[in-house]
């Protein structure tokens, strides 16, 4: 509503600030928070490298106009993924940061109106958080990060309690999933036999859905009273999580030169051709000592 206000008096107010001028009010707390916010922007940019950043999409938006860019080998597809996901984040922060420069001008016209005032102080506060969201984002540079996600659970020592602190987390992740907007799919849950779950595998579908989850790989611990312990005691419960991308399926060609490919007979007492027939087998891969039997 502010905002909608500001763009239809705009012609008619004369604001002259400087856009490294900083700002400073009395009336609220909260208008302070503009300088912070700005110091912010000017810590974003220069992670981000706006700039660069920009020309890069100018140079993929070239080559995906070219015919070479309309092809499916797999280096285009790389290209027009880049491209989308590039695209999408400048977008995002140039619509973040035209935003916070009518804060700063709509703020010079309101101050001393208290009851503008409360309501500017409402949607800086959303703003504050949708920039904070967005500069997590802006951490998860790697490819697998935007992409979908594994959830792996699987309950560790401690018993029914372990169990039970494996199937909170689960249901946990769940409702974070749908809070955030992504599709959940329970792929395999095993039960446990009193109470909890033993395992269970999620699936998440969503933009940055394993840039989230994968800071929540480790062992997770609970400490609490028992409700299982008919004696109220203390009880340590631990939870395994694992976080997985989720990746295109890709042909990989392995040329024969690099593989070496051996085979062996069982040792010990002979019998049913034991000795006799060579059912062993280990492929080493030599240029990285990978082996596999």
């Amino acid at each position: 509503l502010l905002r909608s206000m500001f763009f239809l008096f705009r012609p008619c107010l004369r604001v002259s600030f400087h856009p490294n001028q900083s700002l400073r009010f009395k009336s609220s707390e909260s208008f302070k928070t503009i300088n912070q916010i700005d110091s912010k922007f000017a810590s974003l940019e220069h992670r981000l490298d706006y700039n660069r950043g920009s020309q890069r999409l100018i140079e993929l938006t070239t080559f995906l106009q070219s015919p070479e860019g309309w092809s499916k080998s797999p280096e285009s597809v790389k290209i027009q993924r880049e491209y989308a996901h590039l695209r999408r984040s400048l977008s995002e922060y140039q619509k973040l940061k035209d935003e916070f420069g009518v804060y700063r001008e709509l703020i010079q016209e309101i101050s001393g109106d208290l009851h503008l005032e409360e309501e500017l102080e409402k949607e800086i506060s959303d703003f504050q958080e949708r920039l904070h969201q967005y500069n997590i984002k802006s951490l998860m540079k790697s490819e697998e990060d935007t992409g979908d996600a594994l959830l792996e659970l699987r309950s560790g020592a401690g018993g029914v309690d372990a169990m039970d602190w494996t199937a909170m987390l689960r249901d946990m992740y769940l409702k974070w999933g749908v809070n955030k907007g992504y599709t959940v799919e329970t792929i395999e849950t095993s039960e446990g036999e009193q109470a909890g779950i033993k395992s269970a595998c999620l699936r998440f579908g969503g933009r940055y859905a394993y840039g989230f989850l994968k800071a929540e790989m480790g062992v997770h611990r609970l400490v609490r009273i028992s409700p299982f312990d008919s004696q109220s005691r203390r009880h340590t419960s631990f939870a395994s999580v694992g976080a997985y991308p989720i990746l295109e399926e890709s042909k990989v060609s392995i040329p024969a030169k690099d593989l070496k490919i051996e085979t062996f007979r069982s040792s010990g007492p002979g019998g049913q051709h034991a000795n006799k027939t060579e059912s062993a087998v280990r492929i080493t891969h030599i240029p990285t000592g990978l082996t596999a039997t």
